[in-house]
């Protein structure tokens, strides 16, 4: 397990990426004050335990947009040579959510931290207005918490929503 780079509560640093199955750029703040994210940080879909990980928060789309919430797939140990792969890969399997690639390893810093050997991966869980509640980051995805457990965290954070459930007190 990496070091935390990110603090729970703050809030995740912004970024713009190009989308390999998108017409343009996405940024966090693409959906601000309407969903919530879980943004995964891959190493490439050539890592076994990526594609599984990024097909099955695939599978479960619509159940995380019933939560409002969007998935932000960014893969940061695609060479440029490799982007095609990647665009092939998110169209043959019908990817619902932007896959991104971070050409410049801006966003793998800033969530990360610079590593001189192989790149962590990471999983992170924000709120509609870009506060982290959660943050797993290893060097291996297989490591990293499945797909459930990261609908749970999801589930979390919509119930921290006042306007959605407001205390029973009222």
């Amino acid at each position: 397990m990496q070091d935390k780079i990110l603090s729970i509560r703050a809030l995740i640093p912004s970024f713009e990426l190009p989308a390999v199955n998108r017409s343009t750029a996405i940024s966090p703040w693409n959906y601000k004050q309407r969903y919530s994210l879980v943004i995964f940080l891959f190493h490439n879909v050539t890592c076994t335990a990526c594609r599984s990980l990024l097909l099955n928060l695939a599978q479960h789309h619509s159940t995380y947009r019933t939560y409002e919430a969007e998935v932000l797939a960014i893969a940061t140990c695609c060479p440029s040579d490799e982007v095609d792969h990647l665009q092939e890969f998110a169209e043959h399997h019908a990817i619902p959510f932007p896959v991104l690639w971070d050409e410049k390893g801006q966003v793998r810093c800033a969530y990360l931290g610079e590593q001189l050997d192989r790149s962590p991966v990471g999983i992170f869980v924000c709120d509609r207005f870009g506060e982290l509640y959660m943050q797993s980051v290893d060097s291996e995805a297989d490591a990293l918490p499945n797909e459930p457990e990261i609908r749970s965290w999801v589930e979390f954070v919509d119930m921290q929503c006042p306007e959605c459930f407001p205390p029973a007190w009222r």
